[in-house]
């Protein structure tokens, strides 16, 4: 017999909620159609928190375009979601 392996189903987002999500002590992002809590994430970003917190609650993926592979791996430590379909 196999071994199953059970993962936890991501919550689901509407757009608009994630767009509350915009400010230093609480601040998400979208990337392609995930959602990721990076709230804990700002004081430790190289390029300083003030990148991030421009675009915080919004779309990211093109502002993702010039990271590094090792860099777009970290982000998946923060992954909470996906956004909600209509």
């Amino acid at each position: 017999m196999g071994c199953k392996i059970f993962r936890k189903e991501l919550s689901k987002y509407p757009i608009y909620e994630v767009r509350k999500h915009n400010n230093q002590n609480d601040c998400w992002i979208i990337v392609g159609k995930y959602v990721y809590d990076v709230t804990t994430f700002l004081d430790i970003h190289p390029g300083s928190k003030k990148a991030i917190l421009r675009h915080a609650g919004e779309i990211c993926d093109h502002h993702l375009n010039f990271h590094s592979q090792k860099a777009r791996d970290m982000l998946m430590e923060y992954k909470i979601g996906k956004i909600k379909n209509k």
